[in-house]
């Protein structure tokens, strides 16, 4: 059996999240519909362990939308210093 690191298995569920989602918004969508494809995608995945991928990948975009916002916040300050 090859070891996978959890953080590669969470971004495999978090892929066979998005592509069972096929655009669709997540804030109306029943995860129960999304399982079976999630399944498909990663067989050997558990409820559990999905429930924490999806956690985990909100936390990374979270951070990520953070970083951006930081970055525009600082670039707007060096583009215009007189404004801070």
């Amino acid at each position: 059996m090859t070891v996978i690191n959890p953080f590669e298995r969470f971004e495999r569920i978090e892929r066979a999240y998005t592509a069972a989602l096929g655009g669709r918004d997540p804030a109306i969508v029943d995860i129960g519909d999304l399982l079976p494809a999630i399944f498909a995608a990663v067989p050997d995945a558990t409820v559990k362990e999905i429930a924490e991928a999806l956690c985990w990948s909100a936390r990374k975009n979270f951070r990520e939308a953070d970083a951006l916002e930081r970055w525009s916040q600082r670039k707007r300050d060096l583009d215009d210093p007189g404004a801070a």
